[in-house]
């Protein structure tokens, strides 16, 4: 997967989004459980991380072509 110094960059950009990612579901699920978000922003929330991380898994693997 990672052959070339391009490669490995764009690998590397993707791993700090793809964290990025986690990090913002962890902080949004520790602020569903203290209360400060109610359900409909955390399930609003929690389809906009997944939808972003759709995205970035079909940028980085390239498989735009195999949407329908």
């Amino acid at each position: 997967m990672v052959s070339t110094a391009t490669d490995y960059i764009n690998f590397l950009i993707y791993c700090k989004k793809k964290r990025s990612f986690c990090k913002g579901y962890n902080r949004l699920k520790e602020n569903k459980l203290k209360g400060y978000i109610n359900q409909r922003e955390y399930v609003k929330s929690l389809r906009n991380i997944y939808n972003a991380v759709i995205e970035l898994e079909l940028d980085y693997f390239d498989i735009r072509h195999l949407r329908l």
